[in-house]
C-alpha cells in the first residue's frame, strides 16, 4: 500500500512533524519517488527555515565551543607555554567541568534561577559580576591552592585550564537560565568573550611566570591588574548591551577585547618566553 505524497504532507504541516511521520513505521510504505518528493519538500522547509537553523547551529555553537577549543588548547598549544604534560591538563580540565556542574546544581537547587532585571548599571553590573566571575573565580582557584602541591607559579600557569572546563558547564546554564530570549549576542559574542577571557587568564598568568624567572618583577605588577580588568571586561559589556547602551560602545569594546585576548597578549607570553632563555644564557655569561 502506498501513501500519497500529498497526503503525508496534509499531516505534517511543519519541520517536527515531518521528521515524525518521516521516521515512523508509516515510511516503510514509501515507494522512492515519493521519498524522494519528501525529501525535497523536506529541503524546501529548511530553507524557509533558516532563522530556525540559525539559532540551532548557534546554540550548539554555544555548547561545544568550551569542549572544542579546550581540547585543541590542550593538545596545541600547552607545550608552548605552559607545561609539555597534556595528561594534566586533561585532568584539571576535568576538574573545572566537575566544579561547574557542582556551582550549576547549587545554584538551582539553593537559589532562584530567575534574573530580575534592576535598570541600574552599577546594581546590575554587581547582579551579573558576582554570580558569573567572583563566585566562579573563588571556587575555582581557592581549592586549586589549597590541595595542590605544587609551586604557586605552576598553579598560575595553568589555572586557565580549569576555566575551559568550568565555563563549558556555567555559561550555557546562566544564559539558558537568566534569558528566555538568547539574541545573537548571548549565543556567539558573549561565549566569544568568555573564552577570551580564558585566553587573557592564559597569556598573563604566562608572563608572571617568566617574570618570576627572572630578576624583574615588573611584568608581574602588569599582568595582575590586566588579569583583574580582562576578567571583569565581558561581564561589563553582557550589562551595557542588557541595559540598551548604543551598540558603538559594547561592540568597540568587543572588537579590543578579542584583539586583545586572541592576538595581542598571546603573543606578548609567546614572546617572552621565547626571550627568556636568552636573557638567562646572557646573565650566564
Amino acid at each position: 500500500m502506498s501513501i500519497g505524497v500529498d497526503n503525508f504532507f496534509s499531516h505534517a504541516d511543519n519541520f517536527q512533524l515531518i521528521f515524525l511521520h518521516f521516521f515512523s513505521p508509516a515510511a516503510m510504505h514509501f515507494d522512492t519517488i515519493e521519498q524522494n518528493a519528501i525529501l525535497q519538500r523536506l529541503l524546501k522547509l529548511l530553507v524557509s527555515n533558516a532563522t530556525l537553523c540559525y539559532f540551532i547551529i548557534m546554540k550548539l555553537f554555544m555548547l561545544i565551543l568550551f569542549p572544542a577549543v579546550a581540547l585543541f588548547f590542550t593538545n596545541g598549544f600547552s607545550r608552548d607555554v605552559l607545561f609539555p604534560n597534556k595528561h594534566a591538563a586533561c585532568f584539571l580540565a576535568f576538574l573545572g567541568l566537575i566544579l561547574g556542574a557542582l556551582f550549576c546544581t547549587i545554584d538551582w537547587i539553593f537559589f532562584l534561577p530567575v534574573h530580575f532585571a534592576v535598570y541600574n548599571y552599577v546594581t546590575e553590573f554587581l547582579s551579573l559580576l558576582i554570580p558569573e566571575t567572583v563566585i566562579p573565580f573563588l571556587l575555582c582557584f581557592v581549592p586549586f591552592m589549597i590541595f595542590f602541591r605544587e609551586s604557586f607559579a605552576y598553579k598560575l600557569r595553568t589555572f586557565a585550564y580549569i576555566l575551559f572546563g568550568f565555563y563549558a558547564v556555567q555559561l550555557p546554564y546562566f544564559l539558558i537560565q537568566r534569558y528566555d530570549v538568547l539574541p545573537p549576542f548571548l549565543l556567539f559574542l558573549r561565549p566569544v568573550l568568555q573564552l577570551g577571557m580564558c585566553f587573557s587568564a592564559y597569556a598573563l598568568f604566562s608572563l608572571v611566570k617568566q617574570s618570576a624567572s627572572g630578576k624583574s618583577i615588573t611584568m608581574s605588577v602588569v599582568a595582575f591588574p590586566l588579569f583583574l580588568i580582562m576578567y571583569c571586561v565581558p561581564t561589563f559589556i553582557e550589562t551595557a548591551w542588557f541595559l540598551g547602551a548604543d551598540a558603538q560602545i559594547w561592540v568597540t569594546l568587543s572588537i579590543v577585547y578579542v584583539f586583545l585576548s586572541f592576538l595581542a597578549f598571546p603573543i606578548l607570553a609567546r614572546a617572552t618566553s621565547k626571550a627568556a632563555p636568552a636573557r638567562q644564557v646572557q646573565e650566564q655569561e
